[in-house]
């Protein structure tokens, strides 16, 4: 019986493009690379290339991953320009809540975000975590 130890350090690279119509429909592609540091995730590292659409505070994103890791749909909302809520499903693996709040850091982006993940395979345990992120657009 595996119990992977999700704890640990992350380093995730992004890359992708989004647009709006004049209609208000966002559109979202890319790419993305998990990098799991000091931390066996019984997969090992993880990419996913991904479409998300969305119109007002509401959208829906499917990651499909790659080297035979499982697909993602995440379901969000926005319910103010810093506070978002979404839900998502992981092809076998479980569902998770997460609520985040954004905020500015200096040139940065910072966002503070509760996650609840639990699991629908005796592999992986149930997990709860606080993530405080920091990142860069350009």
């Amino acid at each position: 019986n595996v119990e992977p130890d999700f704890g640990g350090s992350e380093i995730d690279y992004y890359m992708g493009y989004a647009t709006e119509t004049e209609g208000g429909l966002g559109i979202d592609i890319g790419y993305i690379s998990y990098m799991f540091l000091h931390s066996d995730v019984g997969f090992g590292d993880v990419q996913e290339v991904y479409l998300g659409l969305s119109y007002g505070d509401f959208g829906v994103t499917y990651y499909e991953g790659l080297d035979d890791t499982p697909y993602y749909v995440s379901l969000s909302y926005s319910l103010t320009d810093s506070l978002s809520f979404s839900y998502g499903d992981y092809d076998t693996f479980g569902t998770n809540f997460l609520i985040s709040y954004g905020f500015g850091c200096g040139s940065y982006d910072c966002s503070l975000a509760y996650s609840d993940f639990s699991s629908d395979s005796e592999d992986l345990m149930d997990e709860d975590a606080l993530v405080f992120a920091v990142g860069a657009s350009f």
